[in-house]
């Protein structure tokens, strides 16, 4: 072993340095990846019960519908809104309502 060489930073000193894993960080990694996993896994399914009958295609058209509404709202002046959800009968209305610039 060789002479510790004085004056060294911090970062000098453990430059080169790699910490081994042990059993505890390896168990810690997995437990929260299966975690992560299985949030993501409840996430996706609410995801899948909510658009149930919207198809890629309708999702797309609802897309492009939403889109140019905000582009004629951006025409006349509104920058600032929410879209409200109404639901009469069989029919389901989005409309936009201004909302006070923040």
């Amino acid at each position: 072993m060789g002479k510790i060489p004085k004056g060294l930073s911090d970062k000098a000193m453990i430059q080169g340095f790699e910490e081994e894993a042990t059993l505890e960080d390896c168990f810690l990694a997995h437990e929260a990846h299966e975690e992560e996993k299985r949030r993501r896994a409840v996430r996706e399914k609410e995801a899948d019960l909510s658009r149930a009958a919207l198809t890629p295609e309708l999702l797309d058209r609802l897309g492009k519908e939403l889109l140019q509404l905000k582009l004629d709202l951006f025409a006349e002046g509104i920058k600032n809104y929410r879209i409200d959800i109404k639901r009469e009968g069989t029919t389901i209305m989005l409309a936009p309502k201004e909302t006070k610039g923040r």
